[in-house]
């Protein structure tokens, strides 16, 4: 059996960086309890991810990202497009990519198959449990939208 990992990152008190929180936990709430998913969420970066996702067949992260879309954009990112920047010059500055790199490199079992989805934001800078109406009212689409590429599940089949 293949065990799925869906990774919702964030900070919940940071207005629209919740968004990867609120899309995973939209799914979780969606899908409810399946064997081999597993659904969390987390505040952390760099090398503290690898403890998260090793020992899992698939992962798919979702987290808030700015490219310049429009608020509430679902935003399909490849590892590669994130390899840009790997390189290791501080232990406290490793990116995901390089973070993936060195838990392959150090043994781990490390997910083959990861998708990266980013939910375009608007507000970041305000601590703010609430996020903007743009990005809350995007929520259970985003989530609807990841579970048909994830799960290959149709929408009709969701609500």
């Amino acid at each position: 059996m293949i065990k799925l990992l869906f990774l919702g990152l964030g900070s919940p008190i940071l207005t629209d960086d919740a968004a990867g929180i609120k899309v995973v936990e939209e799914i979780a709430s969606i899908v409810g309890k399946k064997k081999g998913v597993d659904f969390v969420t987390e505040n952390v970066a760099g090398i503290r991810i690898l403890d998260i996702i090793a020992g899992y067949d698939k992962l798919v992260i979702v987290d808030a990202v700015e490219k310049g879309g429009k608020p509430g954009e679902l935003h399909n990112i490849s590892l590669k497009e994130l390899n840009e920047t790997v390189h290791l010059t501080s232990i406290h500055s490793i990116n995901f990519a390089t973070a993936i790199e060195l838990g392959k490199k150090m043994g781990l079992k490390i997910p083959e198959s990861i998708s990266i989805y980013g939910i375009e934001i608007k507000e970041v800078f305000k601590f703010s449990e609430r996020m903007t109406p743009e990005v809350e009212c995007s929520i259970k689409s985003n989530a609807v939208e990841i579970i048909e590429r994830e799960l290959g599940v149709r929408s009709q089949h969701l609500t």
